[in-house]
């Protein structure tokens, strides 16, 4: 009698007694087993007899991940800096072995008042587990919007001038004013 489990390249060849039962020990291949996993393929007859032989798989991927990203619109903080990560230009990157994650580089992550008004272009590259990548642009627009402060000098009193007027010139003081941009 001979017995498959064609699916894994695995034949069986029995005796006198018929093939009942056959299961392989570990059905589900995953990114955890790689490089390589050892399956374990168990038999038994008729009679209750059991047996198994084991084949070496090596886990393999081809097929490189797909970098989606979309434009973003940043804002400077209090400092002038803005830090990024791939959630701000992601777009619903993907692969096909999703649940071994991706990685992701960024080919700028740090923005600053250089920036504003000059849109960078932005580089994310995925990798997943086995090394293959793919990458993509995203436009990364940076604004400016933290007011500028500005400290007010002392109260100055105004005096009557020598015509008996009143109308002292006051002429710009210096003023403390701080921005980051």
């Amino acid at each position: 009698d001979t017995s498959t489990f064609g699916e894994y390249g695995v034949t069986i060849v029995s005796g006198e007694c018929p093939i009942s039962n056959k299961w392989v020990g570990q059905d589900i291949l995953t990114c955890a087993d790689r490089p390589q996993v050892q399956v374990t393929f168990y038999v038994n007859d008729g009679a209750g007899n059991v047996d198994s032989c084991q084949k070496t798989f090596t886990i393999v991927d081809t097929i490189a991940p797909v970098a989606e990203c979309m434009d973003a619109t940043i804002y400077l903080d209090a400092t002038g800096f803005k830090m990024i990560n791939e959630t701000y230009i992601d777009n619903g990157s993907s692969d096909n072995a999703d649940a071994c994650g991706l990685d992701y580089d960024l080919s700028v992550e740090t923005f600053g008042c250089a920036d504003v008004d000059n849109p960078v272009t932005v580089t994310m590259t995925v990798t997943d587990v086995f090394g293959l990548q793919d990458s993509c642009t995203a436009v990364v627009t940076v604004l400016d919007t933290i007011s500028p402060t500005v400290m007010c000098p002392t109260v100055l009193s105004s005096y009557v001038n020598d015509t008996g007027e009143c109308g002292a010139e006051i002429g710009m003081l210096e003023l403390v004013a701080n921005d980051a941009c």
